[in-house]
């Protein structure tokens, strides 16, 4: 079998490590991939250093790219309709070039990679122009929340969803928080939804040759408190560091690692909030780094302070790999990741930045606790989160047909 993995993505991070651990865990060896993706995603490079199969890039145009440094000046109400609108008005032109891609290609069963619903402007096109062409085995992966469309392109948003779920053969949350999500989209088929968690590749964190303390000249003294994710307000970098700012208080033999970059405008928020909360204190801006989740060996806590859309977690699994205790916010799917709460780490209120404190010290200040949080995260993560399982779970929905 022959499998297209169509991806669109506008930044480096959880679906590029989700592709490569599809394919480098997939069980039956007989079969192969193509991935396709848009020429200017930043993680293609990292994609291709770590796999071995075909990749065609293409130059569809984006509603995100196309005209981005115009819009983005516009006051807020404005950017949100014009976007929508430049999207409605570039669906005929996308729809016509995903099909002089895809009818080329001798394939058995596609799966786009979506991120958030609807995401992805090609991604739903191409499951719609896969059936079109008569190939019905097909996958649509969804790893964010579903948001309610915009009112003025409504009734186009309910035909496009109709035909995706009268084209694909699943549509795949990552989780049940993510699934029940969809729920907003009247027009989407509910009885093709299924959830399939994200897995990782279970490898042994003593070979990594990656190590935090070595290339920031931590203290061996310090435990080591590490962040990885995007620079957007979202991923809740200012109430991380209001919430350090109490813990350094209290606490001073740690250091804070934040492995991440963003747009320029918000480099340079991160690094003021730094300035207002954490000067002074050891606090590393790493930027972004390949194969981040392998510089958490050294790591002895991971902290998701996300604020919204948050429907998975995949660095809370990489972190309880590594041993590391994991503290979260309770936001969308990280409590049903994390597992009972206590046990691996804690999850708490998005907006109490100081329980969020609080929890940080009891675990840092017990060299008991952070020891069992880790041999319990590592356990959880090893039982529930493993990539062949995951893979497994995808090769059979697909073998179905």
């Amino acid at each position: 079998m022959k499998i297209v993995l169509f991806i669109e993505n506008q930044r480096f991070g959880g679906m590029d490590t989700f592709v490569i651990n599809l394919i480098k865990s997939w069980p039956d060896k007989n079969d192969s991939f193509l991935v396709i993706c848009n020429h200017d995603h930043p993680g293609l490079t990292y994609l291709s250093n770590n796999l071995k199969v075909e990749i065609i890039e293409h130059d569809i145009p984006l509603g995100w790219s196309i005209l981005s440094n115009i819009i983005n000046s516009l006051p807020s109400f404005l950017k949100r309709i014009f976007r929508q609108i430049l999207k409605l008005l570039l669906i005929p032109y996308q729809y016509s070039q995903i099909k002089k891609i895809l009818k080329n290609i001798d394939g058995d069963a596609l799966i786009a990679v979506n991120g958030a619903y609807p995401g992805g402007e090609t991604c739903r096109i191409a499951n719609i122009v896969w059936n079109g062409l008569g190939k019905e085995n097909s996958i649509h992966n969804i790893h964010n929340y579903a948001i309610k469309s915009r009112l003025i392109i409504r009734p186009i948003e309910n035909i496009i969803d109709q035909k995706l779920s009268a084209s694909v053969t699943s549509i795949v949350c990552v989780s049940n928080d993510c699934a029940n999500s969809l729920k907003v989209r009247e027009n989407i088929n509910q009885g093709k939804i299924k959830v399939i968690r994200n897995g990782i590749e279970l490898i042994n964190i003593n070979n990594s040759a990656y190590s935090l303390r070595d290339m920031l000249k931590i203290s061996p003294n310090h435990k080591i408190i590490t962040m990885i994710g995007t620079y957007e307000r979202r991923k809740g970098h200012k109430f991380l560091f209001k919430s350090m700012q109490k813990v350094y208080d209290n606490y001073e033999n740690i250091t804070l690692v934040v492995i991440g970059s963003g747009a320029p405008h918000e480099i340079i928020r991160v690094n003021s909030l730094v300035d207002k909360y954490l000067k002074n204190r050891n606090v590393h801006l790493v930027g972004e780094l390949e194969d981040a989740a392998s510089y958490l060996r050294d790591s002895d806590l991971l902290v998701i302070p996300s604020q919204s859309y948050e429907s998975f977690g995949l660095t809370a699994i990489e972190a309880m790999q590594n041993y590391n205790a994991v503290v979260t916010t309770d936001v969308g799917g990280l409590p049903e990741t994390l597992g009972e709460n206590g046990e691996c780490g804690f999850y708490v209120d998005r907006e109490d930045y100081i329980e969020f404190a609080q929890k940080i010290l009891y675990i840092i200040s017990n060299n008991e606790v952070l020891y069992r949080m880790g041999q319990n995260g590592h356990k959880r993560a090893s039982r529930y989160f493993s990539s062949s399982e995951m893979c497994r779970n995808y090769h059979d929905l697909l073998k179905q047909r």
